[in-house]
């Protein structure tokens, strides 16, 4: 009888450690669901803090960054407030709270810290909070967990050079997916090459083939299509880490040159005279402009009817000097700055040249190297050669703007700057863009252009 006795007694210790067991287990399960459903939110909140201090300088940062949760599978459905997502609240329920100024939050018991920028406006914070459901320890009687994600974004800058955006595409998102109505497209095997600086796209982010994008950031307004596995590619960003993917439902950003330069009046008309095998162009008015062999564009305004043509072999500097000494890898100087004011027709650069131009360092029109009228919607193509670089901005708010060729050009440029109907680049083209704005003083480019990085 004893033995009989003790025997139950085994039994009974025996169930209690499997109580005990299944406890360990539930909880050990109930907790890596949890880190995985932590892992999500955090990856909405960042999107969030990235859409929000994106759209600082315009309106609606806290619409884009709702909109930025929500396309990451966390829709506000606590009237933006965290207090709505306690642990009495129903499974299930969202809270995407929105700072611009980062704030200490008291929260379920506890505080949330502003971190290192409470209170600066130049700062996004995004706090995802959801009720997610226990499996196993409800057993215990807990059948609710809150899961709250944090992240602070800001578009003062960042990377080596200031960190200021380098592609603007304005067109509005269409309603189908394809390269000719794309805000951003690409077709065939190319590479835009900015890890300090951003693209901010109002369409649609295309890829009718392969595209590596290493950019510092990616924002897009409308729908994001990458056929044959083509990603944007964040390998070689610089400060490692401050690349994210693309950020989607980014509301409409606004021109950031709006208004800020002038129209030009039509000047007197220009002049090009040729002497040891170089043509030198004096600034003013031209009509349907071709250029060949060597040339060179003296520093000023060149105000153009018509269209311009750089042809195939030429050898070409706008706002600087060279010798061309070497020919075709010659190497040219900036001495002043040169603008081109297309008024009408197309500007086309071929193939097989090679073209240095320097915008600007003061004055009515600096940093700008191309400025297309918002009358004129025709496309400017820009193909590159090795030596090829364009040191300014290329501003055409109403046409598209490709990139084309299957050279790797632009780098020896300071900074490139892309402000377009739409951004097209094609043919295997290797874009180099930088964002080194630190020789200008006063104008647009000193602080109208900026891309978010996350800082925690």
């Amino acid at each position: 009888m004893r033995m009989q006795k003790q025997s139950g007694q085994v039994l009974i210790g025996i169930a209690a450690a499997f109580v005990v067991l299944a406890g360990f287990a539930g909880l050990a399960i109930d907790m890596g669901t949890l880190r995985f459903q932590k892992r999500l939110q955090q990856s909405a909140a960042d999107a969030a803090a990235i859409a929000g201090a994106s759209n600082l300088s315009y309106t609606g940062w806290s619409t884009a960054a709702q909109n930025a949760a929500t396309q990451n599978g966390f829709q506000d459905g606590g009237g933006a407030a965290l207090s709505n997502c306690l642990p009495t609240a129903d499974i299930g329920t969202t809270c995407v709270e929105l700072h611009n100024g980062p704030q200490d939050v008291s929260f379920n018991g506890a505080t949330i810290s502003a971190g290192s920028h409470p209170g600066n406006t130049d700062y996004v914070e995004a706090l995802v909070a959801k009720v997610q459901p226990t499996y196993f320890m409800t057993i215990f009687g807990v059948d609710r967990q809150v899961v709250v994600a944090r992240a602070v974004a800001t578009n003062t800058g960042g990377g080596p050079v200031g960190g200021n955006g380098c592609i603007y595409s304005l067109g509005a998102p269409s309603k189908q997916l394809n390269f000719n109505k794309a805000g951003f497209g690409s077709t065939g095997t190319n590479y835009i090459i900015g890890p300090a600086c951003g693209v901010v796209d109002n369409g649609n982010f295309v890829a009718n083939g392969n595209v590596s994008v290493k950019m510092g950031s990616i924002g897009v307004g409308g729908g994001i299509n990458l056929p044959n596995n083509s990603t944007p590619d964040c390998t070689q960003a610089t400060p490692a880490g401050v690349c994210p993917p693309p950020v989607q439902g980014m509301p409409y950003s606004g021109d950031p040159f709006a208004g800020k330069y002038p129209v030009p009046s039509v000047p007197a008309a220009g002049t090009a005279s040729t002497s040891g095998g170089i043509t030198t162009y004096s600034p003013g008015s031209y009509n349907s402009l071709h250029v060949s062999g060597n040339s060179i564009f003296t520093p000023g305004l060149y105000y153009i009817t018509g269209g311009l043509t750089i042809n195939a072999n030429a050898n070409v500097v706008a706002g600087g000097t060279t010798d061309f000494t070497g020919a075709p890898a010659f190497t040219s100087t900036a001495t002043g700055g040169a603008t081109f004011f297309i008024a009408s027709g197309d500007l086309t650069v071929n193939g097989a040249s090679n073209v240095q131009m320097y915008a600007p360092n003061s004055g009515t029109y600096e940093g700008l190297l191309f400025y297309q009228d918002p009358l004129n919607t025709q496309q400017l193509t820009i193909n590159g050669g090795n030596n090829s670089f364009f040191n300014g901005a290329i501003y055409a708010p109403t046409a598209d703007v490709d990139f084309s060729g299957t050279a790797s050009f632009n780098s020896g440029a300071k900074y490139t700057v892309v402000i377009a109907d739409q951004f097209l680049v094609s043919g295997g083209a290797y874009v180099n863009l930088a964002s080194d704005f630190s020789g200008l003083t006063s104008g647009p480019l000193t602080g109208a252009l900026k891309y978010a990085i996350l800082v925690e």
